[in-house]
């Protein structure tokens, strides 16, 4: 079953571009491991400051073995230099996959090809 991550790190706004930097050899790294569907850190230009983060996995043990992996604990390593931060993140177990728009083009909030 397919795992999908979001959230948010919030930091100081004059280390965001700093964060963005150091952290994108990490998100490549992250994008080349087995079972990596996406992974993203964006900034928000509306709210200075904010990395909105979205992973998508294939499995559990594909993102077991990211946790495990080099290119999440550089991650961790890379925060811990950013000093106190704010961060709020959830996993989400996915049962259903399927594309917004019908076969019309119109967008779908239900799921329809059941």
């Amino acid at each position: 079953m397919a795992i999908v991550i979001a959230g948010f790190l919030k930091v100081p706004e004059d280390k965001l571009d700093y964060l963005l930097q150091a952290g994108r050899e990490l998100v490549l790294a992250s994008r080349a491991e087995p079972g990596c569907k996406a992974y993203v850190w964006s900034s928000i230009s509306a709210e200075p400051g904010i990395i909105q983060v979205h992973e998508h996995w294939q499995d559990e043990a594909s993102l077991t073995a990211h946790f495990a992996g080099p290119a999440y604990l550089g991650t961790l390593k890379l925060l811990a230099e950013m000093g106190e931060i704010e961060a709020d993140f959830n996993k989400f177990r996915v049962d259903a996959i399927e594309a917004i728009f019908d076969d019309e083009g119109n967008p779908r909030a239900d799921f329809f090809t059941a």
